[in-house]
């Protein structure tokens, strides 16, 4: 286990669970999409972290991109979609796996926009996370 793992999969735990988002995508968040996908559906984008040490703990900050894709006409449900995802994630306490533990997680940004096939509307939201690694203080 690592912090980036760690923190995938307590916010697909959150996002799965939570009854807004639900409603919209019920189960189709994804990390690798089939390729019999149904929309609208979240998938986990790439996922970076930075050693921030402090204090002599050690500390990452861990960057999440979240894509919406909907082939709902205009962006309405990708907007939806992301306000959802958002309210679900955004300062939430999240339980991490492992030897980890959340200072705080928060939602940075977020954008949407058609692609090119004319079809797709997809939402990009990027989540921040300060996480610690070892026991508790």
């Amino acid at each position: 286990m690592n912090e980036k793992k760690a923190i995938r999969r307590a916010l697909i735990a959150a996002l799965k669970a939570d009854v807004d988002v639900a409603a919209l995508v019920g189960g189709r968040i994804y990390s690798n999409v089939p390729d019999t996908r149904v929309y609208p559906y979240l998938r986990f984008g790439p996922i970076q972290s930075v050693e921030d040490d402090a204090e002599g703990l050690r500390s990452f900050e861990v960057n999440v991109q979240i894509d919406a894709f909907s082939r709902a006409e205009g962006v309405v449900e990708v907007e939806d979609l992301l306000a959802a995802a958002r309210a679900a994630i955004h300062k939430v306490d999240l339980t991490l796996a492992g030897d980890y533990r959340l200072i705080v997680g928060r939602v940075v940004s977020d954008r949407q926009f058609s692609q090119r096939d004319g079809e797709t509307a997809q939402g990009i939201l990027t989540y921040e996370a300060d996480i610690q690694e070892g026991p508790c203080a």
